[in-house]
């Protein structure tokens, strides 16, 4: 009999960002490898999956909301294997129920719980804290989505055996599919540079440090070009910022995954210095599907998609400014085929999931 499970996501494709890609990777992964999956998310987009089930998002209610719907569908499906938690509302959710439906629970960890939840001295984080550390407690077992978080997460000290019930896997990208839709296949021109960032338009991901390196290659005359892909609250700030370079700068707003796979075929390489501990930022890894190389900070788990044959770990603005300044020297070698060869071999989405669905039948 297939395993069955419930998998709990507060987004969800249309929804942008690293979390509901990873919720989708999961979900359609499950059904191919023989799961009888069950989606509650907030998308109303009609026909996901002929079993999927929704609940309407409401601004101040929705966790208790949300614990309610859990609820309701354990006991319309009793026979439910498995609860897969996919963000912080989920799990915070989870922690509303009952210790029996705690025991069912897989918590995903993805990289700011320590920052956000744990850390912080505020009314909020701490209501949200005694929640959802008691579902971290009571859960069957913890995933992480990289080793450098997973190694994070066990250090907040959270209690007996979190330690032992924590797995790290990678969730990967579709390298194949990222490739088919890219023409980047060789190695850089030389007739100047696209850079291109993808990323939420916030200033802790690193923008102070990217317009700064920008505007003085500009100024020294260097042939740049830089595509920004998405949105968020910073954006007119960021806009603002650099309105006297805007004949070098295009703001493109947020892009699906086909659109912006476009944009990286006619880009040169991909820059995101985070100023955060990232967990695993698919950014990178989709990208390098697209034959991109890559310039990342040499911190948290961006140490683990980028490497020697994919791109530059940098650990200054300085040194970000040097790669780029000799880009005909520092990129020279650099070549698609080969960088999308080397992200495959680590990070292809086909080979991880396969990796977690065995994992989780061991959970049963």
């Amino acid at each position: 009999m297939n395993p069955k499970v419930l998998f709990v996501s507060t987004q969800y494709p249309p929804d942008l960002g690293g979390g509901p890609v990873v919720a989708k990777t999961i979900v359609e992964s499950l059904n191919k490898y023989n799961f009888n999956t069950i989606l509650l998310t907030s998308c109303r987009k009609e026909n996901l999956y002929s079993q999927s089930y929704y609940y309407a998002h409401i601004k101040y209610l929705w966790p208790f909301l949300l614990a309610y719907r859990i609820r309701a569908s354990l006991k319309k499906h009793c026979d439910i294997d498995l609860i897969i938690l996919n963000d912080t509302g989920s799990s915070f959710a989870m922690g509303l129920l009952t210790k029996k439906h705690r025991a069912k629970a897989i918590p995903i960890i993805h990289g700011l719980e320590a920052e956000k939840i744990y850390l912080p001295a505020t009314v909020k984080s701490n209501a949200i804290r005694l929640f959802h550390k008691r579902t971290i407690v009571g859960s069957r077992a913890i995933l992480a989505v990289g080793e450098f978080i997973n190694n994070k997460f066990i250090n907040l000290n959270l209690g007996p055996y979190i330690a032992e019930k924590m797995r790290w896997q990678y969730i990967g990208v579709d390298v194949d599919r990222f490739s088919s839709l890219s023409a980047k296949s060789g190695r850089i021109s030389s007739n100047g540079i696209t850079l291109v960032t993808a990323s939420r338009l916030i200033w802790e991901k690193g923008f102070r440090s990217k317009i700064g390196i920008f505007t003085e290659l500009i100024d020294r005359g260097e042939s740049f070009r830089w595509i920004i892909v998405g949105d968020g609250p910073n954006r007119q700030e960021i806009e603002d910022s650099l309105r006297q370079y805007e004949d070098h700068v295009e703001f493109v707003g947020a892009k699906d995954h086909q659109s912006l796979t476009r944009i990286y075929s006619d880009a040169d390489i991909f820059w995101l210095l985070s100023d955060y501990d990232e967990a695993l930022p698919l950014s990178y890894l989709e990208a390098q599907a697209c034959g991109l190389p890559c310039i990342g900070r040499c911190r948290g788990g961006v140490k683990e998609t980028i490497s020697s044959k994919t791109g530059y770990l940098v650990s200054s603005d300085d040194e970000c400014l040097r790669i780029l300044s000799n880009w005909t020297e520092t990129f020279r070698d650099f070549c698609g085929e080969s960088i999308r060869s080397s992200v495959k071999e680590k990070f292809d989405k086909n080979l991880n999931m396969d990796g977690l669905s065995k994992w989780l039948r061991t959970l049963m």
